[in-house]
């Protein structure tokens, strides 16, 4: 049944560190979304270094023995609680999906663990006072700009969160709003400095530093991790006819998880190309129909089919306006893909500019549009590729991500050693 009033079994302090690591993940969701995907990914790179990881989430979808549904009374109707709230405090005529709540969560146990590590706890999985009451050292992986404000996902335009929330011009409400009153529950959760935040970009450290919440915050920058063996070099001309892409063509892919949603900037794509000699290639699900001139690849579930689908691609385009590290590009890169995107986010820490790919200038139709001049050139595509290939290996593989986790929770268990224990408090 959901509740706002979690309960944990909490894990005594280890006092030894010889034996395997105990790593408890809660995460909404196990495949289902980008930080899904991410925290899912380093579960198994934590795997197979040899720790001890038990991923929490809602509505189980995966096989796997390591992945535990947490279970709760309707995920749906605590999705649909969370934007009726945010709906009635919001001025404009629709549902906002760009501002999350968190106010409901669900019972749920925690086997012994040496660290509880946080992924994207939303949509009715943890409450902040679920948090607060989390056992032992806590890490907690941002994927989005969500700690650090007053319930916005990404910021845009607005700076407030360098001070402090109010008034959110995205609910366009006034002062002492929503997004006040979740600021400030956030800023008594954050004083004890007990948590280990960790930005998969350095760009998002460096904005969780400037914040008014997390300034003086413990912040670390850890990249995410891909399977190089899954994602990696294959078959394009097998690739191509799975997908019903023409053999010869020069096709540029979109992805996203909706391929429709503004902030991933499909227009921008599609104003670039257009009297262009290429195909242009949709992957992930549009529920109108695919624009003229383009191939709506669909919705592709499954990283061995994904990673097909970017071997079918000479490009991946990515013109987000607001990213932190995102999937599709360390993906394509895995894959020997090179890559044209924003500068915006940590695309340009996924992106080596006129090496790996091409970062052009926000909203530029234009920078857009050159690059994919520049890559109709299959041997500067190969050149990139190559070197994209290279840089996943010595930067996102599961072996080196998951060390520089493994230091990190070195690090938690130490200073959690250090620090009075408050959750009661």
């Amino acid at each position: 049944m959901s509740s706002s009033k979690e309960t944990y079994t909490p894990s005594p302090r280890p006092e030894t560190l010889s034996r395997p690591f105990r790593v408890a993940m809660l995460n909404r969701y196990d495949r289902q979304g980008g930080a899904a995907i991410a925290g899912f990914r380093l579960a198994e790179a934590l795997l197979q270094a040899g720790a001890d990881v038990r991923l929490y989430v809602r509505g189980k979808t995966v096989a796997d023995d390591f992945v535990r549904d947490v279970g709760g009374f309707s995920e749906k109707l605590d999705l649909l609680l969370e934007k009726v709230v945010v709906g009635l405090h919001d001025r404009k005529p629709a549902w906002n999906f760009g501002f999350g709540l968190m106010s409901r969560g669900v019972k749920f146990n925690i086997e012994p663990a040496d660290v509880v590590h946080v992924h994207w706890p939303h949509h009715g999985l943890l409450s902040l006072e679920g948090l607060r009451r989390l056992p032992g050292p806590v890490v907690w992986t941002l994927h989005d700009m969500w700690a650090l404000t007053g319930g916005c996902h990404y910021a845009g335009a607005c700076e407030k969160y360098l001070v402090r929330c109010d008034a959110c011009p995205q609910l366009r409400s006034r002062a002492g709003d929503l997004a006040a009153r979740q600021w400030e529950k956030k800023r008594r959760l954050f004083e004890d400095k007990r948590i280990t935040f960790v930005a998969c970009s350095r760009w998002l450290a460096a904005e969780a530093r400037r914040s008014a919440l997390l300034a003086g915050a413990d912040v670390r920058s850890v990249a995410n991790a891909i399977d190089v063996d899954v994602f990696c070099p294959g078959d394009k001309a097998a690739a191509r006819k799975k997908f019903g892409l023409p053999p010869e063509a020069y096709v540029a892919l979109f992805a996203s998880a909706r391929t429709d949603d503004p902030r991933k900037g499909f227009h921008y794509l599609a104003k670039a190309a257009r009297g262009k000699d290429c195909v242009v290639a949709l992957m992930g699900e549009n529920k109108s129909a695919p624009p003229p001139g383009t191939v709506a690849l669909g919705k592709i579930s499954g990283d061995a089919a994904l990673a097909e689908a970017y071997r079918a691609a000479d490009v991946l385009v990515a013109p987000s306006l607001e990213d932190n590290l995102p999937n599709t590009v360390m993906e394509a890169a895995a894959c020997g893909v090179a890559s044209v995107g924003f500068d915006v986010g940590g695309v340009p820490e996924l992106i080596d500019d006129g090496k790996t790919g091409f970062v052009v200038a926000p909203g530029s139709v234009e920078g857009i549009a050159a690059a994919l001049d520049r890559f109709s050139n299959p041997d500067l595509r190969r050149s990139f590729g190559e070197n994209a290939r290279k840089k996943v290996l010595d930067e996102f593989a599961y072996a080196v991500v998951a060390e520089k986790y493994m230091d990190v929770y070195r690090h938690a268990v130490e200073k959690h050693r250090r620090l009075p224990d408050k959750r009661d408090d």
